[in-house]
């Protein structure tokens, strides 16, 4: 009996955040399907193997481009823009939003792919957006070609990474198998500080590609993620006007741009006043 191949396909692949994920546990991603020009670049410097469609997801055929034997196991997967679903957006989060409707060309791809699992992410926002309609799609849309759904929402804090983000997955099995997702790994959370605590102080707008660390590892997660690094690369940062500066010295510990916004009102209100 032969051992099966774990075959993939990325669909809005960004620069390979799901694909990494994937290569770490042995698929083989064949064809991978970006917009924009610069993560695409990013995507194929570190996917030099897998194929990228670098256009509109709308103009993209699968056709022969994932040949697969009989044992293998074909997974599609990735995340329809989220920005429409965003809770931090208040102006398109709506059915009117076109970018919101791009759940198709996903559901389109995995009619015609029959891959064997179905990753469908994004954020928690979806869940709500107009009554949970394009949620209810996707599972009903991917009911209606044969797959059994099973949803949940993780946070990546409960899984080690420094930063509360919560994400809706949905998992689709083509032969009928619910799936189980993972226990957290961790019940203590990594802090911002025990994440970046050992990486140069930098200024507004700093544009410095390689520094020396600002100290020596003090912890795993630092350990984990340096690994064999002597030097801390890609030191750039957005040049915030004062104002945006301003705003993120009133937001506490553990907070968020709900902060911001309430700032925004509160100095509203006070000139009112």
């Amino acid at each position: 009996m032969s051992v099966p191949n774990f075959i993939g396909i990325d669909l809005f692949s960004g620069a390979g955040g799901m694909s990494e994920g994937a290569a770490s546990v042995g698929v083989k991603i064949k064809v991978a399907v970006e917009l924009d020009k610069y993560a695409a670049i990013t995507y194929k410097t570190n996917h030099p193997y897998t194929e990228v469609f670098n256009d509109d997801i709308r103009k993209f055929k699968l056709g022969n481009k994932v040949a697969a034997n009989k044992s293998d196991v074909k997974i599609l997967f990735g995340g329809p823009p989220c920005q429409g679903f965003s809770t931090s957006n208040q102006k398109t989060r709506n059915k009117e939003n076109e970018d919101n409707w791009l759940f198709k060309e996903y559901l389109r791809i995995a009619k015609e792919a029959r891959a064997d699992w179905v990753i469908v992410e994004n954020v928690k926002g979806i869940i709500e957006t107009e009554d949970g309609y394009f949620f209810d799609q996707i599972n009903k849309q991917l009911h209606k070609i044969g797959y059994t759904t099973s949803s949940a929402v993780l946070n990546a804090a409960d899984y080690g990474v420094p930063q509360i983000r919560n994400r809706v997955f949905i998992v689709g099995s083509l032969h009928g198998a619910k799936y189980t997702f993972p226990t957290p790994t961790t019940k203590k959370h990594v802090t911002v500080r025990e994440a970046i605590s050992d990486l140069p102080f930098l200024n507004n707008g700093a544009n410095l590609h390689e520094l020396d660390y600002r100290d020596t590892i003090k912890n795993y997660y630092q350990k984990s993620i340096r690994k064999n690094s002597k030097k801390s690369i890609n030191n750039l940062v957005t040049r915030n006007a004062k104002f945006v500066l301003d705003r993120y010295s009133h937001i506490p510990q553990g907070g968020n741009w709900v902060d911001r916004e309430l700032l925004q009102l509160k100095s509203l209100m006070e000139k009112n006043l």
